[in-house]
């Protein structure tokens, strides 16, 4: 059974190797959080973590390596401080738990030698293709191969680009102003579609962008399918949760209980949940 810190504009589960943020579906949590839902955060996509402690609430935020997010990456640090997908608000109330829990992800990265190095794959993935988003006079769509901006109901001035003919794309978000998605392509100039202002279209926007990231990346990394070898033999499989996994859990279960954190029964509890998945 995973562990959990509920904050103001979310749930953390902290797993065996991974910690799963469920957004709240509904103010204060950011727009943008509400459209992504949920990620799932692999622990060797990260590089660090912090705890900023307040009079009446605290902040757990995670770094993630370079790399190792689309959503990072086309954000390429504009983001409005609230729409921060790695950003829990805590209550006051909840501020211990939280540095307990930035105390242990850091012993958790420490076991990682690449944690501080950039990631050579994407390793958090937002919503899937298709996606859409309504610009200035038409919208831009994205169906997993190919980026099609579309102007006008005739469909004359539609324009679509094939993924192998783009080069990648930009994410230009303004606070004031004015913001866009540009698409550089290889063998002609930019296409650019401006979307609303005043921070309207975050949701919509930055998810197309980190989609067709995820998209361009697995295309330049497809290589032909090899000639099928002869089957192996058939090996046992492993069990879904490693004995290693459940111990570390267990440890850390059992200084929660021993900080007063977790009653005696619910450590039991949750230990024979453990124990019954092995």
């Amino acid at each position: 059974m995973d562990l959990e810190l509920a904050g103001t504009n979310g749930t953390w589960a902290f797993g065996a190797d991974a910690i799963r943020i469920r957004y709240l579906p509904k103010r204060p949590a950011h727009k943008l959080l509400r459209r992504l839902g949920e990620l799932v955060v692999p622990e060797r996509a990260l590089a660090g973590v912090t705890f900023t402690g307040g009079r009446k609430e605290g902040v757990l935020r995670l770094e993630v390596r370079p790399g190792a997010c689309p959503l990072t990456e086309a954000a390429a640090g504009q983001l409005p401080e609230k729409a921060e997908p790695y950003r829990l608000v805590v209550t006051g109330d909840k501020q211990e738990l939280a540095e307990y829990y930035a105390g242990y992800l850091r012993d958790r990265i420490a076991l990682n030698p690449d944690a501080d190095r950039p990631s050579p794959e994407y390793l958090v993935f937002g919503p899937p293709p298709p996606l859409t988003f309504e610009g200035e006079g038409g919208y831009a769509s994205f169906d997993g191969k190919a980026i099609t901006f579309s102007r006008g109901q005739s469909g004359k001035r539609d324009r679509t680009f094939d993924l192998a003919d783009v080069e990648g794309v930009d994410w230009i978000f303004s606070d004031w102003g004015t913001s866009s998605l540009r698409v550089r392509l290889r063998d002609s100039k930019p296409a650019t579609m401006v979307f609303g202002e005043w921070s309207q279209d975050i949701d919509t926007t930055l998810p197309f962008a980190a989609a067709v990231r995820v998209a361009l990346a697995e295309l330049r990394t497809t290589k032909p399918t090899p000639k099928p070898l002869p089957a192996a033999p058939a090996v046992p499989e492993e069990p879904l949760v490693s004995a290693e996994n459940v111990l570390a859990t267990l440890r850390s279960l059992g200084e929660l209980r021993d900080a007063g954190v977790l009653s005696e029964d619910e450590f039991q509890r949750k230990k024979t949940e453990l124990l019954r998945r092995l």
